[in-house]
């Protein structure tokens, strides 16, 4: 470890360490000169208030997309949640935003019900389409196994 220099003082004691220090100017601070005037202030832009989203507007479009993944019963909660934000923006007089969001998730979840309806009537109809094949063909004999 080096060894640190040793200064002596006045008096003959040594000191190990000697830091130098900034003292403050002493008397009064001095005057600053004034700002510049300026004839007529700088206009400062205008703030504009932006309207919340509808939490129930957002909420329409994401079961509105799951709705495609899930089950139906997503779609058609969709459909209603989307209704029911729209009433809300509409009576909120501009106060709350997000009707272009609500529509398109209620949309969706209209969408997402009429084509799980359309296919579990496609899937009726080839079931009735098969059984009635089925009973045309009972006139046929069929051979049986012979043990």
């Amino acid at each position: 470890m080096p060894r640190r220099p040793e200064i002596a003082r006045p008096h003959g004691a040594l000191w190990s360490y000697i830091c130098p220090v900034q003292l403050p100017p002493s008397g009064p601070p001095e005057a600053q000169p004034p700002p510049s005037m300026q004839p007529y202030a700088t206009p400062q832009p205008a703030t504009y208030y932006i309207a919340p989203t509808d939490g129930g507007a957002v909420w329409a479009l994401v079961l509105g997309v799951l709705g495609f993944v899930t089950c139906p019963i997503i779609g058609l909660i969709a459909f209603f949640t989307g209704s029911s934000a729209l009433s809300r923006i509409a009576a909120s007089q501009g106060r709350l935003q997000g009707d272009g969001i609500a529509r398109a998730g209620r949309n969706l979840g209209c969408i997402n019900v009429l084509l799980w309806l359309l296919g579990v009537i496609g899937v009726i109809f080839v079931f009735a389409v098969c059984g009635l094949g089925v009973s045309q063909l009972s006139h046929l004999t069929f051979p049986s196994p012979s043990p």
